[in-house]
């Protein structure tokens, strides 16, 4: 079995831009491959793609890890509520941004945070169960409620401590090759800077 790889340049290197004055141009190469770098982690991480999970999800696909496709699950799509996708993916919307998981929460305020989308979301199920058509279907309701419930949590825990600013900054720091290792005096070789 191969494995595929996301190319984010299409097969092709982007060409090298023109430097600036006084610039070197493996300089600004350098400089536009660490963007093109820290936009693509960005996008593979962006927690709003999670939006887009929950719906197809909560509709009772999968996807597909060969063909990257969403499949059924089982024979009929799931007949969740238009309204009651909307209601959700709206609330979820603003819980589910870069801003969310790039921030740096404290396990106490996470728990509050999840705390507080628990009773909204169970509010809602409540107050509009007749109108999302789950009057007496408790399993149904508690399937779309670990589903979207779980996502949220998993992209919050991202955020513990500043974990997911951190992996990403580490990740996109692009030592600069083409700057030749300037001579250390004697404190720098003592002190190791």
């Amino acid at each position: 079995m191969t494995e595929e790889y996301y190319d984010p340049y299409g097969g092709e290197m982007p060409s090298q831009p023109t430097p600036m004055p006084g610039q070197r141009s493996d300089e600004v190469y350098s400089a536009v491959m660490q963007e093109k770098r820290v936009e693509n982690i960005l996008e593979q991480v962006n927690p709003e793609r999670l939006i887009v999970e929950i719906e197809f999800r909560l509709k009772g696909y999968k996807k597909n890890q060969f063909t990257k496709k969403w499949e059924l699950i089982g024979k009929i799509e799931k007949q969740v509520s238009d309204e009651l996708i909307c209601d959700f993916l709206s609330i979820l919307s603003a819980n589910l941004t870069n801003n969310t998981t790039l921030s740096n929460f404290a396990p106490d305020e996470i728990n509050r945070l999840m705390a507080n989308l628990i009773r909204v979301l169970i509010d809602i199920i409540r107050e509009k169960s007749d109108i999302y058509k789950l009057e007496d279907n408790y399993a149904e309701r508690d399937r779309i409620l670990i589903i979207t419930l779980s996502t949220v949590f998993y992209a919050l825990k991202r955020a513990q401590g500043g974990l997911e600013s951190k992996r990403i900054f580490n990740s996109t720091q692009i030592r600069d090759q083409f700057t030749p290792q300037k001579e250390k005096g004697i404190l720098g070789r003592l002190l190791n800077i």
